[in-house]
């Protein structure tokens, strides 16, 4: 059941973070319950379901959807509890190649082409990943949270227009800490992304940062 933002103390809190007057916060309703994974149980999706697993303090994913006036917005951030330099190595590709993923989203540009730039990067950074890069790096969002018409993947020949959004989403799954494979872990980040003329691109959720700290 989606709610609205209503709690005083928490719309203050968001207004004081997007310093944008014109929104109303009324108009935010909660898609779903934010989705929380940890301890080697982990899902892709957007839209899954929590399980009854205790939060275990190892890498933390957290999922959140919201609507504004009936239009999507999707956020996806990773949590690294004492991360080994393995991990905080294979989360700098991750975000270098979140970036470019970003910047590629272009005018013009068919979303294979981009699902293949992207791919090949990471590759180029370490051959190792290949086996762990997802099928698809987001679909398209607005009226609907996951319009997989406008999924990124190597398949869709689609062309990208000014005025899009997508729920731009990447992973790196199954993932091994040590080398005795007792504990698997899983990558990602996502943003809401606005792709405008000029090549400009406008992360709705970039505010909340994603950077290796």
């Amino acid at each position: 059941i989606t709610t609205s933002f209503s709690k005083p103390n928490f719309q203050k809190k968001i207004k004081e973070k997007l310093k944008n007057p014109k929104i109303e916060l009324s108009n935010f309703e909660i898609e779903n319950s934010p989705i929380i994974q940890s301890g080697g149980h982990y899902n892709t999706s957007i839209t899954c379901d929590n399980d009854n697993h205790n939060l275990s303090s190892d890498v933390i994913i957290c999922k959140a959807n919201a609507k504004y006036l009936e239009y999507h917005g999707s956020i996806i951030r990773t949590f690294m509890i004492d991360a080994t330099k393995d991990q905080q190595m294979k989360y700098k590709i991750l975000y270098e190649s979140f970036i470019s993923l970003i910047d590629s989203l272009s005018e013009g540009k068919r979303l294979c082409d981009v699902y293949t730039a992207i791919k090949n990067e990471i590759i180029a950074k370490d051959s190792s990943l290949e086996s762990h890069i997802p099928l698809s790096f987001g679909t398209g969002i607005g009226l609907e949270l996951n319009d997989e018409t406008y999924q990124i993947s190597s398949t869709n020949t689609k062309v990208i227009h000014s005025g899009m959004v997508f729920n731009v989403v990447l992973s790196l799954e199954g993932l091994m800490k040590g080398n005795d494979g007792k504990f698997v872990y899983m990558l990602q980040i996502g943003d809401t992304v606005c792709v405008k003329a000029n090549n400009y691109k406008e992360v709705y959720t970039g505010l909340i940062s994603k950077q290796l700290r």
